[in-house]
């Protein structure tokens, strides 16, 4: 492609940005360390999920956790609620040791997310074990998604904990509070 058309796509990508985002935050080469209370806090940020129906798709605006210390990926999913995007049952229930206890996955899911603070063109097809929760029993949990490393070596993600940055699509932000991300 010509200098021309890149600018072009560049653009269109991020012509709508600045509506998915409710905190803009300025993006540099090699930031600071964060110095406020609201940033350096968690490895997470906020991303755009497909959701897909039998007549449309729309977005869902979903925090995800980038976790150096899983090998795996999960999806958390209300029990009793239709799943809107492609799932499939396992044969055989695949067992998680965590430092809460063991748990048991029965499916997995797929699941195209954009990493929007990072790059709204960029998407990623994700492939998460379902967790599904009763709300009933356990309050909801922090994330919709955690990535582990896997999924972040596939993606590029670089996580550097000396600046509190995370890097995605050679785009290079700070850490934030779970309290700040753009849901």
């Amino acid at each position: 492609t010509n200098i021309k058309n890149s600018h072009l796509l560049h653009t269109m990508c991020y012509k709508n940005l600045n509506k998915l985002i409710t905190n803009p935050i300025k993006i540099t080469k090699n930031p600071a360390p964060p110095t406020s209370d609201s940033e350096g806090k968690v490895t997470a940020v906020a991303a755009v999920m497909e959701i897909t129906s039998s007549k449309n798709k729309s977005n869902k605006i979903i925090k995800v956790l980038l976790d150096s210390g899983s090998t795996g990926d999960l999806m958390f999913h209300k029990k009793g609620t239709k799943m809107r995007f492609p799932y499939s049952i396992r044969q055989v229930p695949l067992s998680w040791h965590t430092s809460n206890g063991v748990f048991l996955t029965e499916g997995r899911g797929e699941v195209a997310i954009k990493f929007f603070e990072y790059s709204n063109c960029k998407q990623f097809l994700a492939k998460p074990d379902i967790v599904q929760y009763d709300e009933n029993l356990v309050d909801r949990p922090a994330f919709d998604l955690i990535l582990g490393v896997a999924s972040m070596k596939e993606l590029g993600i670089v996580l550097d904990f000396s600046l509190k940055t995370i890097t995605i699509d050679e785009i290079v932000l700070p850490m934030r509070n779970i309290n700040n991300l753009s849901t």
